[in-house]
C-alpha cells in the first residue's frame, strides 16, 4: 500500500481480450477503456488518492505477473 501511495498510481491488470462487461475499449474511442473493472480500479485509486493505470495481461498469467510485481 505504501508503494502504491508513494508512486502515485495503482497499477492493475486484466485481460482486455476477454471483453465486456469487465474491461473493453470504448466504441468511439479505442484508446479509452470502460467496463466494470475499469470503474472499480478508478474508485479504489481515488479512495487511495492515486491514479489507476491499466496493464494488459493474459487471464491465466495474471497471478504470475502479480507475483513478479
Amino acid at each position: 500500500l505504501e508503494r502504491v501511495k508513494k508512486s502515485g498510481k495503482l497499477v492493475w491488470g486484466a485481460d482486455q481480450e476477454g471483453g465486456g462487461p469487465f474491461v473493453y475499449a470504448k466504441e468511439d474511442d479505442p484508446n479509452t477503456l470502460i467496463g466494470f473493472e475499469v470503474e472499480l480500479a478508478d474508485l479504489i485509486a481515488a479512495k487511495l488518492g492515486v491514479k489507476a493505470e491499466f496493464k494488459q495481461g493474459q487471464w491465466e498469467k495474471l497471478p504470475d505477473v502479480l507475483d513478479r510485481g
